[in-house]
């Protein structure tokens, strides 16, 4: 699906939400976010054990032992063991700001086992961030096919960094997104797990 999604302004300005997915994200059990809020056009499902900042979708899901902050949906469902703050009718999203074409580069890029990596600015076709390691991104834009997040995994903004995935971004088991006043996420093609796909973030 590449057509944007049109929504009432949200009482939050974009620059709150570390996620925004067209249409859902998935948070996979133990997968944890950090510095701001995360909606979806349709629905959110938080794994178990994972946790997040606010929530905002018009359905929202969340499993056993996960936790976030308050929540805005108008259809929320919550294991008796998890953990939320207020609950509110779900209010809108940001408005996107318009589509942007991009093509991801050639070269391939893995960061192995507990291995820290700063990255500059460009495009290039697929990251994959191995099993403790650690991707540091300096400030600017970022072009990927896909990004795949190992089990405890971490995508750290340094300064106002851009990223547009192509396809995908996957985490594993307590795999980080880290960042703070997350602005936008975008995608040119359906993406999984979670369907987010740029992430605008200062931190």
């Amino acid at each position: 699906m590449v057509g944007i999604l049109v929504l009432l302004a949200a009482v939050y300005p974009s620059e709150r939400f570390v996620f925004i997915g067209e249409e859902t994200l998935v948070f996979d059990a133990k997968s944890s976010t950090d510095g701001g809020r995360s909606g979806a056009g349709q629905s959110i499902r938080l794994g178990s054990r994972a946790s997040t900042d606010a929530l905002h979708a018009p359905s929202v899901t969340i499993a056993s032992k996960a936790t976030c902050a308050d929540v805005h949906s108008n259809a929320f469902q919550a294991a008796p063991d998890a953990s939320h703050g207020p609950v509110d009718a779900f209010d809108g999203l940001p408005s996107p700001p318009p589509r942007v074409s991009f093509a991801p580069g050639t070269a391939d890029l893995s960061v192995p086992f507990l291995r820290t990596r700063t990255l500059a600015p460009g495009s290039y076709r697929n990251l994959d961030v191995g099993i403790g390691a650690r991707v540091e991104l300096a400030a600017g834009a970022y072009v990927f096919k896909r990004v795949r997040l190992a089990a405890a995994g971490q995508l750290v903004a340094r300064g106002v960094v851009t990223i547009f995935v192509e396809e995908s971004v996957e985490g594993s088991l307590l795999s980080q997104a880290l960042g703070q006043s997350a602005r936008y996420c975008q995608s040119q093609r359906t993406a999984t797990s979670p369907s987010v796909s740029a992430v605008q973030s200062e931190l």
